[in-house]
């Protein structure tokens, strides 16, 4: 499996240690922890991989392979190393796993196989849902409080905002 990309990358959004702007089809060079991609979502000024190695997906995989293409306005994990163009693992608290994800401009959003929200990044506009705190630097669980026969079925960001949909477990409606 190769990986390629293209476009600007004043970010290192591309996971490329090059210029600000990639004009061709580049070749990614993938971590030894990345085998399959299941998914891709890109954001302003960083994408997502979700690698479907292991049991399950933010690559919710049995061990976490959750690999991110971090901006370098960012601080995640207590990485203090420079991290511009460089692709990160990141995990959910708790070894929990990841079923899907989303970006916004600036920030990600992941629902976990356990049915809850996790949220980090630029947040000035409350698009983590979490605080009010300008940036969230680690993965966080989003309260949330909705009824236990619902389950979260769908996310999707936009540059600042959110939505979900949920549907309810006990009912064979597909459109709750």
């Amino acid at each position: 499996m190769k990986l390629w990309a293209w476009g600007a990358n004043s970010h290192g959004q591309l996971g490329l240690e090059l210029s600000e702007q990639v004009e061709t089809p580049t070749e990614v060079p993938l971590p030894q922890f990345c085998h399959t991609i299941k998914q891709i979502s890109c954001g302003g000024g960083h994408s997502l991989l979700l690698d479907d190695e292991g049991n399950g997906k933010h690559g919710q995989l049995g061990l976490g392979k959750e690999i991110l293409f971090l901006d370098r306005f960012q601080k995640v994990q207590n990485i203090d190393e420079p991290f511009l163009g460089k692709i990160i693992q990141i995990k959910l608290p708790g070894g929990i796993k990841i079923k899907d994800i989303t970006l916004g401009s600036e920030h990600t959003i992941c629902l976990a196989e356990d049915n809850t929200l996790w949220a980090w990044g630029w947040n000035e506009h409350a698009n983590t849902g979490i605080s009010m705190e300008p940036v969230i630097s680690t993965p966080t669980m989003i309260p949330f409080d909705y009824h236990p026969d619902n389950i979260i079925n769908q996310i999707y960001s936009g540059g600042a905002h959110n939505f979900i949909v949920t549907k309810n477990c006990k009912d064979s409606n597909d459109n709750q």
